[in-house]
C-alpha cells in the first residue's frame, strides 16, 4: 500500500505512437496531403485516394483519378471531414475548392498548388 498523499507515478513511455491521440476519430489520423518536404504529386495522390476511399468506405484501388466522387457516394459531410483534417494539418483547403470538381485528380492539383505570393 502507498500512503495516500504520495505523488502518482510519472509516465515516462516514449513509444506511444502519436496515432492514439483520442481528440482526433480513427478515420482522420492520417498525414496531411503534401506535408513531407519529398512528397511527390503521385503520393500525395494515392494519400487522397485513401482518404477519400476511407471516408466512403470503399477500396482505394476502386477510385480512379477522373471519377466524380459525388457518384460514388461523397456527400457534403465527408467533404468536410477531410478539409478539417486536412486543415488541423496545416493544409488550406475550402469546400468550394473541392466541390468546384469532385475527383481525385482534381483534389491531387488543388492540395499540390503552391500558395500565390504576395
Amino acid at each position: 500500500m502507498t500512503a495516500p498523499d504520495a505523488p502518482a507515478p510519472e509516465d515516462t513511455r516514449q513509444d506511444t505512437p502519436a496515432d492514439t491521440r483520442q481528440d482526433t476519430p480513427a478515420d482522420a489520423r492520417q498525414d496531411a496531403p503534401g506535408d513531407a518536404p519529398g512528397d511527390t504529386r503521385e503520393e500525395i495522390r494515392e494519400e487522397i485516394r485513401e482518404a477519400v476511399a476511407a471516408v466512403l468506405g470503399l477500396p482505394a484501388r476502386d477510385l480512379a483519378d477522373d471519377v466524380n466522387l459525388v457518384q460514388m457516394g461523397m456527400k457534403s459531410l465527408h467533404v468536410m471531414q477531410l478539409i478539417n483534417t486536412w486543415r488541423r494539418q496545416g493544409r488550406t483547403v475550402t469546400f468550394r475548392d473541392l466541390a468546384a470538381d469532385p475527383t481525385v485528380e482534381a483534389w491531387t492539383a488543388r492540395l499540390t498548388a503552391r500558395p500565390a505570393t504576395a
